[in-house]
Formats: structure tokens, C-alpha cells, sequence
């Protein structure tokens, strides 16, 4: 009976990792969409906005020496690419309506 009052009195101890909160950086300037660039545990997420669709892309904070890097891979070719494949999401997104 020892052991059961023990176990009455016993508080696991639980921990909750950690985590960074997300840290904004800045938004890219771009007419077709928004462009936002976050850090965020370890890495960069470039975020696009468009209508009610989303996209992202992340990229580890160690393959890159700065935040710039990221703004300057987003070119009018990349942009081009992304909303191209918001044009095929939103086509797959109505179809189904």
C-alpha cells in the first residue's frame, strides 16, 4: 500500500519544447502578389499571397549568409513560376465547385 500513496503525491514532470516565435523581416515588393519574409526556427519562409491561396517556401538559415540572399533569389522569373502555379491551384480549387 506504500507504493499506491507514492504514486498519489508523484507530479510527472513535463516539458514543453521551446520554440521561436516567428519573426517578421519584411515584405517584398511585387505587383502580381504579397510577399512576405519570415525567420523562423532555423530558417526563412518566404511566404506568397494571392486571392485566398498561399504558398511557401523555406530555406535553412545555414545555407544562406544573410536574409538578402533570400529577397534577391525572389526574381520576376521566380514570381512568374509562382503564379503560374496559383493559376493551376485556383483552376483545381473551382473545379470542384
Amino acid at each position: 500500500m506504500v507504493f499506491g500513496l507514492w504514486w498519489l503525491g508523484h507530479k510527472p514532470k513535463t516539458t514543453i519544447p521551446q520554440t521561436k516565435q516567428m519573426h517578421f523581416i519584411k515584405r517584398i515588393e511585387s505587383p502580381d502578389c504579397q510577399i512576405s519574409l519570415f525567420s523562423w526556427n532555423g530558417k526563412y519562409i518566404v511566404k506568397f499571397e494571392y486571392n485566398q491561396m498561399e504558398q511557401t517556401y523555406k530555406i535553412s538559415e545555414s545555407d544562406i549568409s544573410a536574409a538578402n540572399e533570400v529577397e534577391e533569389a525572389v526574381n520576376q522569373q521566380f514570381i512568374d513560376a509562382v503564379m503560374l502555379r496559383f493559376k493551376g491551384m485556383g483552376e483545381d480549387w473551382y473545379s470542384n465547385f
